[in-house]
């Protein structure tokens, strides 16, 4: 069966790689204070490690 590349190396490249700058690392991987504030009010302390993930 013949092999489709259906996304272009750019395309691949904004989906798959991780950001490098300091602002998208923190925009990615931080929780914003509304997360925190539902993580604090719906979860117990033994679980709000997993419901934020």
């Amino acid at each position: 069966m013949a092999h489709r590349i259906i996304l272009t190396e750019r395309q691949r490249s904004t989906l798959f790689d991780l950001p490098t700058d300091e602002a998208a690392m923190l925009r990615h991987y931080t929780l914003a204070d509304d997360d925190l504030e539902i993580i604090r009010a719906r979860r117990r302390n033994y679980n709000r490690f997993g419901f934020a993930l």
